[in-house]
């Protein structure tokens, strides 16, 4: 097939691990792979001469000017399917590829609810060829949100990681003594994401455990506020954006997640995969993937005094980590595979490519 991967975000997250993986197993399997981007983004950056690159997918929602870019570069590379990864796509480049007859398959990141407006079923219900989720708890969202939906217009297909090359990849130095216990978050800065929360839960930590060092690595909105609520944090670091993810999640003893809402979150399967237990909150898809008291310590959203505490429970039980993220590694060996993933991403947008004649206008909507 030839595919489009269509990705307009600026910054670096799960999406664009995912779209990097899926460019990579795809191009493996013989397929032709070009991703829409946006211009001078993480992930142009960090594609780079890995496939052809457009980078147009910067402007309003339903910019024609933008419009016009994506039907050009549709007429070069003529697709046999789109891919939309995050949801500033599905209002950029899927109603051109719609209309210009490419079917799209929209990729739902984060359990987000769909809103009930004509606007809404326009771009959710006549453009898709079908959805993905990465979750069963964002795809029950989706239907519940969005009567015109069917079970059958949304698959579900967990994120997948390239076990042998995450495997393969060296510890971090993090500038830490032997003693120091790494509590760690991996990630965008985004509201969404409650760093914040974390930042507050820390200065009890800091003073109940002397030897407990956090670090924080990611780039965002919300950058310079959480640098403000750490500024005086005793053994507190903030690495910014770093393309090591792998080898840095290696270098933590504990992973932190305390966001409001996710999707399932690929930091939480790559901290598994690297036997380090989870603290995160019990939102969205999360709790699909860590076991609470098994492979890691589930806590309620917006609530740093239960993050304190399940860092602390932690911090003085060594023998807790080791048994945790052993049941993790288990766990994300047996459940996480990126041949997996591939597998299912591949059938699904086949049988969309198959329909790219007859694509009709989705029967859901119709009724």
């Amino acid at each position: 097939m030839r595919i489009i991967l269509s990705n307009a975000s600026p910054y670096w997250g799960g999406v664009h691990t995912i779209t990097e993986a899926l460019l990579l197993g795809l191009q493996k399997r013989g397929h032709e792979v070009v991703v829409f981007c946006r211009p001078n983004s993480r992930l142009e950056q960090r594609l780079s001469g890995m496939a052809p690159l457009e980078p147009i997918l910067r402007g309003m929602d339903l910019s024609p000017v933008v419009g016009w870019r994506v039907a050009r570069a549709l007429r070069r590379h003529r697709p046999d399917v789109m891919l939309t990864l995050t949801k500033k796509d599905v209002r950029l480049s899927s109603p051109v590829a719609r209309l210009m007859g490419v079917p799209v398959v929209v990729r739902h990141a984060n359990d987000q609810p769909l809103g009930r407006s004509w606007y809404y079923r326009m771009l959710y219900g006549v453009i898709p060829a079908h959805h993905v989720t990465n979750a069963e708890a964002t795809r029950m969202t989706l239907l519940r949100s969005a009567p015109w939906l069917k079970g059958e217009d949304i698959s579900v297909i967990q994120n997948g990681i390239d076990i042998p090359a995450f495997d393969a990849a060296p510890r971090a130095a993090l500038d830490t003594s032997d003693d120091d216990i790494v509590i760690g978050y991996l990630g965008s800065l985004e509201p969404r994401k409650g760093v914040l929360d974390l930042a507050q839960a820390w200065r009890d930590v800091a003073d109940t455990i002397r030897n407990a060092t956090l670090v924080i690595a990611g780039s965002g909105s919300q950058e310079d506020e959480i640098r403000s609520a750490l500024a005086d944090a005793p053994r507190s670091r903030m690495l910014g954006y770093r393309p090591d993810a792998a080898s840095v999640i290696k270098a933590f003893d504990v992973l932190v997640l305390p966001s409001y809402v996710e999707g399932a979150p690929n930091v939480v399967q790559e901290a598994m995969l690297a036997e380090k237990p989870v603290i995160a909150t019990a939102v969205s898809g999360t709790p699909e993937l860590v076991e609470d008291g098994v492979t890691g310590l589930l806590v309620p959203p917006r609530s740093p005094t239960r993050i304190a505490e399940s860092i602390i429970t932690l911090c003085r039980d060594a023998g807790l980590r080791e048994r945790m993220g052993h049941a993790g590694r288990e766990t994300a060996v047996r459940k996480f595979g990126l041949e997996r993933m591939l597998d299912r991403y591949e059938a699904v947008l086949q049988r969309a490519a198959r329909a790219r004649v007859t694509l009709p206008i989705t029967p859901s909507l119709a009724r």
